[in-house]
């Protein structure tokens, strides 16, 4: 749902960026924007491995 909303923002962005194609840059925005959830739990799930490791 974020994607919809922000490939807007992201091609505008893309655009300001001299010399570069903008439709590449600003899809590539929008996958970062995608990854970023499933980013965000597996480093949840790391951080939590870690705290709940037993002390050796």
């Amino acid at each position: 749902m974020a994607n919809t909303f922000l490939l807007a923002l992201a091609l505008g962005a893309a655009a300001s960026a001299n010399g570069r194609d903008m439709i590449v840059e600003g899809l590539g925005l929008v996958s970062l924007i995608a990854l970023a959830p499933m980013v965000s739990v597996m480093t949840l799930g790391l951080l939590i491995r870690w705290t709940r490791r037993p002390q050796e």
